[in-house]
């Protein structure tokens, strides 16, 4: 039997593998490269954007400046400097953990991503506490080596698990 000649290049995440077989006692940098790079840091910023509490004054906000884009955190440091104090107003806390993860659109040649993470929070108030289910739809933007925010929007409201 003929060898069957490969015709496609491998992806950046074939590479690192291969040069790790090639040497294994010099493998290359640790890279999560492309897709995988930016879906994690969808999770993490979802996760951390959609969990606050009016205790926090928007801390949660402050804590993901770093991984927005210079664009989105100049919008987002805008809205914190008009934002009003949260202290003194009555207790509402939100948790949120990760469900899942819909790459919508990845370019890693345009360096651009699409990325809706399904998040389950716990809302409590004084008086209640309400779980459910939320959608954040992520839009990321290489830079610099790495991936950044550059919008989120929340695809619905609460929707009480039943």
């Amino acid at each position: 039997a003929q060898p069957v000649a490969e015709t496609s290049e491998p992806t950046p995440e074939q590479q690192v593998v291969m040069a790790s077989i090639r040497d294994p006692l010099n493998p290359p940098e640790p890279i999560i490269a492309g897709r995988t790079a930016a879906a994690q840091m969808a999770e993490l910023f979802a996760e951390r954007y959609g969990s606050y509490s009016t205790q926090g004054d928007y801390q949660n906000l402050r804590d993901l400046l770093p991984v927005m884009t210079a664009s989105y955190r100049s919008k987002t440091e805008a809205m914190l400097a008009d934002a009003q104090s949260q202290q003194g107003q009555p207790y509402e806390g939100v948790t949120s953990a990760k469900v899942s993860t819909d790459v919508r659109v990845f370019s890693q040649a345009a360096g651009t991503a699409v990325i809706a993470v399904m998040l389950q929070q716990q809302k409590t108030t004084a008086t209640s506490t309400v779980s459910g289910y939320r959608s954040l739809r992520l839009e990321l933007k290489e830079e610099s080596g790495g991936w950044k925010v550059d919008a989120v929007r929340w695809e619905n409201d609460l929707t009480p698990a039943s």
